[in-house]
C-alpha cells in the first residue's frame, strides 16, 4: 500500500480565530471551546445566541451565564491571536511554501 502525501490543510502552522486572525499551533494555553462555535450577536444583547456544532447536531445556547462564558473565550482568543495583517502574511507565506 502506498502512502499519500499529507493534505495541505493538515500541515497548516496556524489556526484561524474570529476576526480573520491567526494563532500559531505551537502556542500553549490558547483558549478554545473544543468544538466549532458561532456567536451570533446583534444590537439587542438579549437575543445573542451561541451555536455549537456537535456530533449529535446543533446546540443553541442563550442563557446569560453561557453567553458570558463564550464571550470570555472569544475575547481571550482574540487577545492572543496575531494581528490581521500579520496573520494574512503568515498564511500567504505558508501557502507559497506548499
Amino acid at each position: 500500500m502506498t502512502r499519500s502525501p499529507p493534505h495541505p490543510a493538515s500541515t497548516r502552522r496556524c489556526r484561524p480565530v474570529p476576526g480573520g486572525l491567526c494563532s500559531p499551533f505551537g502556542q500553549t494555553g490558547f483558549p478554545a471551546s473544543g468544538q466549532p462555535i458561532t456567536y451570533a450577536a446583534g444590537p439587542v444583547p438579549q437575543l445573542d445566541t451561541v451555536v455549537l456544532d456537535t456530533d449529535h447536531g446543533c446546540e443553541f445556547l442563550d442563557a446569560e451565564a453561557q453567553l458570558q462564558r463564550y464571550r470570555s473565550v472569544l475575547d481571550r482568543m482574540e487577545s492572543r491571536a496575531r494581528p490581521e495583517p500579520e496573520s494574512r502574511e503568515l498564511i500567504h507565506r505558508i501557502a507559497a511554501e506548499l
